[in-house]
């Protein structure tokens, strides 16, 4: 469900910009300076990611799913060399609200925000290679998505475990493993 909803949001952002936006790809999923640092220098890129569902008691197995595209250009208005930050949200709007996946309901645009001009940042980053100045928009949808049912041999059973925490400086916090006993 959710990666199959993430990989139809890629292909369709591809097809809407890839001429125009070398990088779209999944979020990586954290935002950690190095990680930063990573999209930063990507620019222009999108970056597609989930972030939570919340349960809808319409029906019993439906999840009200919101999903975010990070968009990063060096530009607020773009110009012949480089597209901006207002031409993609202007590309990407009719490709995705309404967007259908072969269900009931469609993707719904929630929200568009300014996150953040990295120009002027306050904690450390290597902006050596944008020293003209990042912009990151967020374009916020939202999609019901109803959820199957797995059969159980459908999902490899985990054996090991291991999380490492770390802070705000990449330095572990804690660690951990756990032996998960396996069914017959």
């Amino acid at each position: 469900m959710l990666a199959n909803t993430e990989t139809t949001l890629i292909s369709t952002i591809s097809d809407t910009l890839s001429a125009t936006v070398p990088n779209i790809a999944r979020h990586p999923g954290r935002w950690d300076a190095k990680t930063v640092n990573t999209l930063l220098t990507t620019a222009p890129a999108i970056y597609v990611s989930f972030s939570q569902g919340s349960y809808q008691e319409l029906w019993s197995d439906q999840l009200l799913g919101r999903w975010h595209i990070f968009l990063f250009a060096k530009h607020l208005n773009g110009n012949a060399s480089e597209i901006g930050i207002y031409q993609m949200i202007e590309q990407l709007l009719p490709a995705l609200h309404g967007l259908e996946f072969g269900q009931e309901d469609v993707l719904r645009l929630k929200q568009i925000r300014n996150l953040l001009n990295f120009k002027n940042l306050e904690f450390q980053l290597d902006t050596s290679s944008v020293s003209a100045g990042i912009s990151c928009y967020e374009m916020i949808f939202e999609l019901p998505m109803r959820w199957t049912q797995n059969s159980s041999g459908s999902i490899d059973p985990w054996q090991r475990y291991h999380a490492t925490h770390n802070d705000l400086n990449n330095k572990p916090l804690a660690s951990g493993q756990a032996e998960l006993p396996q069914g017959d």
